[in-house]
């Protein structure tokens, strides 16, 4: 991988936790969805908010 694709991925990377930490939800739930879910939500099939869902939903916790 050459300097300029790395950078243009870290680029990429940094866009995608600035649009997940724009939605309102707690410090873990954004950890959980940036950990977990971050393919899904980068090409926009599903919102921070769903792929929070998921997770809670699978976890067996309650959906907020």
């Amino acid at each position: 991988m050459t300097k300029i694709e790395r950078l243009a991925r870290r680029a990429d990377l940094e866009k995608a936790i600035e649009k997940i930490m724009a939605f309102p939800m707690t410090l873990e739930d954004q950890i959980l969805v940036l950990s977990r879910m971050m393919p899904a939500v980068l090409s926009g099939r599903i919102t921070p908010h769903e792929a929070r869902a998921m997770i809670k939903a699978i976890e067996g916790n309650n959906i907020r």
